[in-house]
């Protein structure tokens, strides 16, 4: 009896439908036969889309640098661009340099400098945002201050469950001390 699943050069479809989580089979058959080839990118659409992170990352930028803005971390390294910003004598032109010469990945708690240069956690502080308190790739300002209050508020939820094992009551309290530190960051250096 002959075996009556799909096959392509890349394998059995079913495979690959799973492997690459697809909802149907026509999609894999779609992928497999090249159908994804036929279509051009759209470097109009590309250049736009880079040309509007440009400006978003030197928004963000400017905020930071121009500023007296606390951080919880990332300061050590601002620091100096901060007071080369402000003596410069052409100041947006400068961060606009500076801007130009990182990738400044949003993962919602901090920014990342290093993934995109394959440096730092290559971008598992998206899971794990207590990887960002002691990173050097990682800026956390005001702006991160309602979700690190939000992650210190669930981590004392979690601590307050009587059914957690010891693992992880240990994980919630080290995840809570990193946002209790994060916030300590951020008050003492409002207050300086």
């Amino acid at each position: 009896m002959r075996d009556s699943s799909p096959v392509s050069e890349l394998g059995d479809l079913l495979a690959l439908r799973e492997h690459f989580g697809h909802w149907s089979l026509d999609m894999t058959t779609y992928y497999a036969d090249g159908g994804a080839d036929e279509y051009e990118s759209d470097i109009e659409l590309m250049a736009m889309v880079t040309q509007e992170k440009q400006t978003r990352q030197s928004e963000i930028m400017t905020g930071l640098l121009d500023s007296e803005a606390p951080l919880a971390k990332g300061g050590e390294w601002l620091k100096a661009w901060r007071s080369s910003v402000r003596t410069a004598e052409n100041k947006e032109k400068l961060i606009a340099e500076y801007s130009g010469s990182i990738t400044l990945n949003g993962t919602g708690h901090s920014w990342c400098v290093g993934n995109a240069r394959g440096t730092g956690c290559g971008g598992l502080c998206i899971f794990e945002a207590q990887m960002c308190v002691d990173c050097q790739y990682g800026i956390i300002g005001p702006e991160h201050r309602p979700v690190w209050e939000g992650i210190r508020d669930q981590q004392k939820e979690a601590l307050a469950l009587d059914d957690m094992g010891e693992s992880g009551r240990a994980r919630a309290q080290l995840i809570l001390d990193k946002a209790e530190t994060v916030l300590r960051r951020l008050e003492a250096s409002k207050d300086q």
